[in-house]
């Protein structure tokens, strides 16, 4: 029995669809696999309202785990990303059929979804945990930084009106991640793109100043103008 025989066989079928937004191949544009090319699916939907974001993750079809895998270079990690992949239902049959095909997975998460079991299927994890300026914290469950390769936080006016409570917390949270596992844990500090110029200057400013061996993020997509 071929690979996708026995994934299709038992309850699940090759009929369970999945909310997509987009599915694309570029270039990695953010963290320490900027650069590299990967395929990138993302899913539609998100746990969160971040009032700065710049992504569509608006539902545009519904795709089975076989027409998502037609869509993809093999030749490339796939990235699976959102708005939050991780509320999307079933998804643990998309990323379990795609490591049985072979392929090499990546995720991208807000960090709010408690699910050890599926953050330990990734070859590479980056969570990106939202700054709340009202309660004053980040948005992260423990299992989403104890697997966590990359830490990255956007740097948005909320977070340069309050730099004191930010970076207590930020340090705190990147302590506590370390604690969780062996793991080591890139950090970066990225600006919000709209006030890039001003969260670049804040950014360098904060890490030389306070001695952080925290890294400064760009969107290299957005500057050389591709997905």
């Amino acid at each position: 029995m071929s690979k996708i025989n026995k994934l299709d066989s038992g309850i699940h079928t090759e009929k369970t669809k999945f909310w997509i937004s987009e599915v694309f191949t570029s270039i990695q544009g953010e963290g320490k696999n900027i650069g590299l090319p990967c395929n990138f699916i993302r899913l539609s939907g998100c746990n969160l309202n971040c009032p700065w974001c710049d992504t569509d993750y608006k539902p545009k079809y519904e795709l089975t785990k076989q027409e998502i895998l037609v869509k993809l270079n093999p030749a490339f990690p796939v990235v699976i990303t959102g708005g939050e992949p991780l509320i999307q239902k079933n998804i643990l049959l998309l990323v379990d059929y795609l490591k049985a095909m072979g392929l090499r997975l990546f995720l991208e998460s807000n960090g709010t979804m408690d699910k050890n079991d599926m953050y330990e299927r990734f070859s590479y994890v980056a969570i990106s945990p939202k700054w709340s300026s009202i309660e004053k914290t980040f948005f992260v469950c423990d299992s989403a930084l104890k697997n966590a390769d990359e830490i990255k936080v956007v740097v948005s006016k909320e977070v340069i009106v309050d730099v004191d409570s930010f970076l207590e917390k930020l340090n705190f949270m990147v302590a506590k991640a370390n604690k969780l596992s062996y793991k080591y844990k890139h950090i970066y500090l990225q600006p919000e793109y709209s006030i890039k110029d001003e969260a670049n200057k804040f950014i360098l400013e904060t890490i030389l100043e306070h001695n952080l061996l925290y890294r400064v993020g760009i969107q290299l997509h957005k500057y050389l103008e591709v997905h």
